[in-house]
């Protein structure tokens, strides 16, 4: 992944090649959200506690949709699916993060198995919760 910082005015864009090709953007969206969880989880098993996530994730998901200009119509589906697949992306992390050493799978199953249910059993209620604009227009005059 490749990060490029530009100045005025100040943005962030992340490049990332690894999987380089057209695809949904939920997937893309899923594993940011899940990125964020994901992290969390690390900092949670370092200090003993779960930070909260869902501001990170809310001001991604506006950030997004801003810069996506995604139809209002399509936008609370997009946000359930992206949900629903960060439960299946923290899933994948598990698989991969056990390859590389057991016993930080064992300390991450117990936080991330659980979230990673919760978003996948309820997908559209938590996009309600991280996008409550997800159920009226945008205001960026969509």
């Amino acid at each position: 992944m490749l990060a490029v910082l530009d100045d005025v005015p100040p943005k962030l864009w992340l490049v990332d090649w690894e999987l380089a090709c057209q695809g949904d953007p939920a997937w893309d969206v899923g594993s940011v959200l899940a990125d964020l969880l994901a992290a969390a989880a690390v900092r949670g098993l370092e200090r003993g506690e779960l930070p909260d996530v869902s501001f990170g994730a809310r001001a991604f998901l506006a950030s997004y949709r801003a810069a996506a200009l995604t139809a209002g119509t399509e936008w609370p589906d997009f946000v359930s699916r992206s949900v629903a697949l960060a439960g299946v992306r923290l899933v994948q992390a598990l698989v991969k993060y056990g390859h590389y050493d057991v016993t930080y799978l064992s300390a991450l199953e117990h936080v991330l198995l659980p979230r990673a249910a919760m978003l996948l059993e309820n997908p559209e209620g938590i996009a309600l919760e991280l996008a409550p604009a997800a159920t009226r227009p945008c205001c960026c005059g969509e």
